[in-house]
């Protein structure tokens, strides 16, 4: 069916079912104005449909380019491509900077202290800055295989925890 017979359809059968409605005697309760509701609906809607009239076209509904926004940073995405030795070089000036600022001291001296690990009270957070492997207890490498969490993760973690702590006042050494 062409596309111009169509719409003589809609257009016929919108004439047909106003006309119907129209003619017909009020039969539901006397309440001829919702049938002539109804028809006027039908009506409008050929028409519609026949000129091929729409509220909505695909290029309406279609949403913006969001190439051409602006992308907003994510907290933490600068270290997200950092590997391990740059990672843990990022947290060792962090706790550095820390004791410096915290002991009034120099930044050689918190540079040793922190070598030596007599900043903290945790031997593992101390063994990972000062660069050698630390060891975690056998409760923490069970409890990371039973959460699947990554040691090493755990161990960034509580170094975050030591250097929060310690610039905070929390803890004393």
């Amino acid at each position: 069916m062409s596309s111009n017979l169509r719409r003589v359809g809609y257009v016929v059968l919108a004439i047909g079912a106003v006309g119907a409605v129209a003619i017909r005697p009020p039969t539901f309760g006397g309440h001829p104005p919702i049938l002539f509701v109804i028809a006027a609906v039908i009506l409008f809607g050929g028409v519609f449909r026949a000129a091929d009239i729409r509220f909505a076209t695909r290029e309406k509904m279609r949403p913006g380019d969001v190439t051409t926004g602006y992308a907003v940073p994510t907290p933490g995405d600068v270290y997200a491509d950092l590997d391990d030795t740059a990672f843990q070089g990022e947290l060792r000036e962090f706790a550095v900077e820390t004791v410096a600022t915290t002991e009034n001291c120099a930044r050689d001296e918190a540079e040793t202290r922190v070598e030596q690990g007599v900043w903290t009270d945790d031997e593992v957070v101390a063994a990972y800055l000062a660069g050698e492997d630390p060891q975690l207890s056998r409760r923490h490498r069970l409890r990371c295989r039973l959460t699947g969490t990554d040691p090493r993760e755990t161990v960034r973690k509580r170094t975050l925890a030591a250097i929060e702590a310690r610039r905070s006042g929390e803890s004393d050494v």
